[in-house]
């Protein structure tokens, strides 16, 4: 309509320009424009206007140039302005009186032109005196903008950047060129191509092709254009097609009127032509000022496996990375629209995905996703609504997804393109979060996961460069080793070079034992290409506190490994952190088999050897489950090599630089060559553990050599200063801890050298002879009073001794054994009853410089209670009873002395000797001495002075009352011992 309302101006004025008989070559055309204005304006039946200059030329060819024209009343909605016209005309077909241009350049047009509220083209319906059907144009230049509008729904369209080269045939309806042109904002090639219709000589064949540009985005439209009363009708053919990494085409039969359009046959497909899924469906679209798109799609069965194959069989899980590809390159829809899609069934993951149903709406601002609904396996249900929305040129999808399945491992083995397994366990899941879709990033925020009654927050999101997890929970049970290996092995299968997980759980349990808190961070990379390295996990363990879990305080800070896994092995290399805040480092290489083999070696700043003893065999937590079968060191193989610059051992003692060696064979746990120092000395010791059907047996042997005597100890009992070596074996077996240390048997000697013992003081003899010499009344009470003190602050020297030991049932029991202190013995005795945790001690400290031989005065010093809380008590009856014998002897030789009778023994506080033959002391007389004294006159009679009486008659002092003399040493009743109490010892509380 352009190229030959434009080529009419030109026949316009070759009319007039005959009509003036040719004139003069060189003529000054501008005075022409008004009546080449009203010329043109008759041809074209629109009012023409020429503001700008005008030209022409008849020879050697007619030529016409025109500058600013206009064509079209100021006020019409349909008008045309160029910023210039040039036509050049052949002259040999004028000469044979037909009309052609041999090329026709209009520059700068401005082309307004659309439809009228009833539907009518809207443009001037008078008919110009010219038959304009019958020109041709060689060739037809053009360049400007079209401005489409519709007055009913009151939009327009413009087509900006308009470029534009083609010829025109035969009565003006053959036309065909090609261009490019701006659309919606990217320059987009097109092909135009008219033709007479085959069965309506009133109707022109059409087809306009936009070729992919600056998107990937074509269409192809093709069928027969006609008018009816000026209103357009079409019918023929459309398809869109993308061409992208993830291809789609839409085609369907189209019948349009400016009311309507209706689409029949449509059809859909996805991905290549051979591989594509395929919906058939039709629909239809209302104009107006209320436009809307109406589509409906199904389809029985859909492939999608034939599809992913195609593109290298991508698992379900990695489908985010295709939807993120959809959601970019999706466009958005010209008008409001409706679409509809039921699928039946889908083939995914090597098992049927069935009653797909999606609701979509979309308008110029992007989609909604009203529904998508699908029915996966493992009775799964996955519904995901949201909007997509363009950004920053992108789309992206912003919406809410719900998983709800009652068989969660069936579901991730099919997410996982995993084999499906048999006679399995199922546990329920449910997930839901805000997800957020972009060409970059697959985003789950606000996750809320429940499984097998697990609760996990947070957020997830999946990238083209990896995973990033960031999850919390109050309580989580992670269930056995086997499935964090099983959690490793799913993420392995989800494909990511890279993933990072971040757990923060106030109380997480692994393998049944609690761990609170738990603070872990996981950096994963699988590195496809290299064999060696396989996957590399990096872990940071920021908190994590294993008391629960080992039976004693054990917080892990900053512990960071680089795990290596390869095949069936396992390498943590470069492990750094601190346990208990004491820092560690090393290195262990775990190869998985029927029992795993570790070999390793790590080396710590100081160790607390109870916790690991509680980790090996199952820990004081469990005292009645199967040590060895619960420990975190059971079932496997290998060797592990430890050193300890300090190892805190059960009961408080200390070993310096700790070396040794861990072995296990499958059965039997091996301490080999434990080596360490020990207060000036060292330790060594053999220990080994071994499961039975029986039970676990234990055996150990520890031998302790020249080491400072207060360095032994066990909680509250301490070894006296000096040196000490020690030699004990030990052996137990039971079905549990309890068992274990209830059955402990065992034997030892403990040798001392160069000892001071502390609270013992021979001066307490002393103090009490010298106290009963004084003429004192002393009982036991006022004895101990005086004799404590001097015990607690003195101590006694021994240079040598050697004490036996003997263990059984769970009891220590030490022999009276003797030691020479100088001028004293001591003899120790007692034991300690693990099992009810409770100590007897006893010392007796024997005077050898006082008394007879067979009978010499001791003190005996008792210690009872727990090893943390020992009571102390002094025994002073063999020292009373001495004195009080003392005291006897030495009044009767005293009046032996006065009644001249016998001859002196010897005194009980002289020291005796192997030459000394003792007497034996006289016996208390009936009489009370008081009741002994003579009369004066009986005195004068007497040839010799009577008992009490001196010579001169004078009466002698009384006698000191009655002594309560007490049992001998050694007859001494034996206190009641206390009940045991509730309650186990802890592990290895014998030493």
């Amino acid at each position: 309509m352009v190229q030959t309302t434009l080529l009419g101006l030109a026949i316009a004025f070759i009319l007039a320009l005959i009509a003036a008989l040719i004139g003069p070559f060189f003529i000054d055309w501008n005075q022409y424009k008004p009546r080449f204005e009203a010329e043109a304006t008759r041809v074209i039946g629109a009012p023409v206007r020429v503001e700008g200059a005008l030209d022409a030329r008849l020879l050697p060819v007619p030529i016409l140039r025109l500058r600013k024209l206009a064509i079209g009343k100021p006020g019409d909605a349909s008008k045309v302005s160029a910023e210039r016209l040039d036509v050049e005309l052949s002259l040999g077909s004028l000469l044979r009186g037909e009309w052609r241009a041999s090329e026709l350049s209009l520059g700068g047009l401005a082309l307004d032109i659309g439809l009228d509220k009833k539907g009518r083209i809207d443009w001037p319906s008078t008919k110009g005196s010219f038959d304009i059907g019958a020109l041709a144009i060689d060739r037809l230049n053009l360049n400007g903008r079209v401005d489409l509008h519709d007055a009913a729904s009151d939009t327009h369209l413009v087509l900006e950047d308009l470029v534009f080269s083609g010829d025109v045939r035969a009565l003006a309806t053959t036309m065909r060129g090609e261009g490019h042109i701006r659309l919606a904002g990217a320059q987009t090639p097109f092909r135009v191509s008219t033709g007479p219709a085959p069965d309506n000589d009133k109707a022109t064949r059409v087809r306009v092709t936009l070729d992919p540009g600056e998107r990937p985005l074509a269409a192809d439209l093709d069928g027969v254009l006609s008018f009816e009363a000026r209103s357009p009708r079409f019918d023929g053919s459309l398809m869109l097609t993308q061409s992208s990494q993830s291809p789609w085409r839409v085609s369907s039969k189209v019948k349009a009127s400016p009311a309507s359009a209706s689409f029949d046959e449509m059809e859909w497909t996805y991905g290549p032509e051979d591989v594509a899924l395929k919906l058939n469906g039709s629909g239809s679209i209302q104009f107006g000022k209320s436009p809307k798109l109406q589509l409906s799609l199904s389809a029985q069965q859909l492939n999608a496996d034939g599809l992913l194959a195609k593109e290298g069989d991508i698992p379900p899980f990695r489908l985010a990375a295709k939807l993120r590809d959809l959601v970019a390159t999706v466009p958005t829809a010209p008008m409001p629209a409706q679409i509809g899609v039921n699928v039946d069934q889908i083939a995914l993951g090597g098992r049927p995905v069935q009653n797909l149903a999606a609701a979509l709406r979309g308008d110029s601002h992007g989609w909604t996703i009203d529904r998508f609904e699908i029915a996966a396996p493992g009775n799964t249900r996955v519904t995901l609504s949201g909007a997509v929305k363009p950004s920053g040129g992108d789309a992206r999808l912003d919406g809410a997804l719900a998983i709800d399945s009652r068989s969660s491992q069936s579901f991730q083995d099919w997410l996982l393109a995993r084999p499906p397994v048999s006679y399995r366990a199922e546990t329920p899941l449910t997930i839901s979060a805000d997800v957020g879709i972009d060409k970059n990033t697959t985003d789950l925020s606000n996750v809320k996961m429940t499984i097998d009654g697990n609760r996990l927050d947070g957020r997830v999101t999946h990238a083209k460069d990896g995973l990033v997890a960031i999850l919390r929970s109050s309580s989580f049970d992670f269930g056995s080793f086997d499935n964090i290996d099983g959690v490793l092995s799913r993420l392995k299968a989800a494909g990511p070079s890279h993933a990072k997980i971040s757990l923060d759980i106030a109380q997480a349990a692994i393998g049944g034992q609690a761990i609170s808190p738990l603070n872990v961070d996981v950096d994963y990379w699988a590195d496809a290409q290299a064999e060696k390295s396989g996957t590399v996990l990096s872990l940071v363990i920021r908190r994590a506190d294993l008391a629960p879990w080992l039976g004693a305080p054990l917080p892990v800070d900053g512990l960071s490994a680089n795990l290596m896994v390869s095949d069936d092995k396992f390498s943590f290399v470069d492990i750094d952190g601190k346990f208990g805040g004491v820092p560690a480092k090393g290195r262990f290489v775990v190869t998985r088999a029927d029992e795993p083999n570790i070999e390793g070696e790590v080396a710590l700043d100081s160790i607390d050897v109870a916790p690991l003893i509680s980790a090996a065999i199952g820990g004081p937590g469990r005292a009645n489950a199967d040590p060895l079968g619960r420990g975190v060191l059971q079932g496997w193989r290998g060797r592990v090599a430890f050193k300890a610059a300090r190892a805190n051992l059960p009961g408080g003692m200390v070993l310096s630089d700790l070396d040794g060696l861990l072995r296990h064979d499958g059965q039997s746990l091996f301490a080999d060559d434990l080596k360490a120092g020990l207060g000036g000395g060292e330790v060594s010791a053999k220990l080994q553990a071994t499961r039975s059907d029986s039970g676990t047996s234990v055996s150990a042997h520890i031998q302790v050599t020249n080491s400072d005597g207060d360095s032994l100890k066990y909680r509250g009992l301490v070894l006296p200063e000096g040196k000490a070596s020690l030699q004990m074996t030990l052996a137990s077996e039971g079905r549990s801890l309890a068992a274990l240390a209830n059955a402990l048997s065992g034997s030892g000697v403990l040798m001392l050298d160069g000892v001071r013992i502390e609270g013992l003081d021979t001066g307490a003899f002393d103090a009490a002879v010298g106290a009963s010499d004084s003429g004192q009344t002393i009982d036991d009470t006022k004895l101990k009073a005086i004799v404590e003190p001097l015990l607690a602050r003195g101590a006694v020297a021994v240079d040598a001794a050697q004490i036996p030991f003997d263990i059984r049932d769970g009891r220590l029991r030490v022999g009276a054994t003797t030691m020479e202190a100088g001028n004293a013995r001591i003899v120790v005795s007692g034991g300690y009853d693990m099992p009810a945790d409770q100590a007897d001690l006893r010392a007796t400290l024997t005077s050898s410089a006082l008394g007879h031989p067979t009978a010499p005065p001791d003190i005996e010093v008792d210690l009872h209670g727990t090893p943390d809380r020992l009571d102390r008590s002094l025994d002073v009856s063999g020292l009373s009873s001495w004195l009080a014998l003392r005291s006897i002897e030495r009044e009767t030789k005293r009046l032996d002395q006065l009644e001249g009778r016998g001859t002196p023994s010897l005194p009980h506080d002289q020291p005796h000797s192997e030459e000394a033959q003792p007497s034996v002391p006289l016996p208390v007389p009936a009489v009370h001495p008081r009741k002994r004294m003579l009369t004066p006159k009986a005195a004068a009679a007497a040839p010799n002075p009577p008992p009490g009486v001196t010579a001169e008659g004078q009466a002698l002092a009384p006698l000191p009352p009655p002594i309560d003399i007490r049992p001998a040493p050694g007859a001494r009743p034996k206190k009641p011992r206390p009940p045991p109490p509730e309650g186990l010892p802890p592990v290895g509380s014998a030493f």
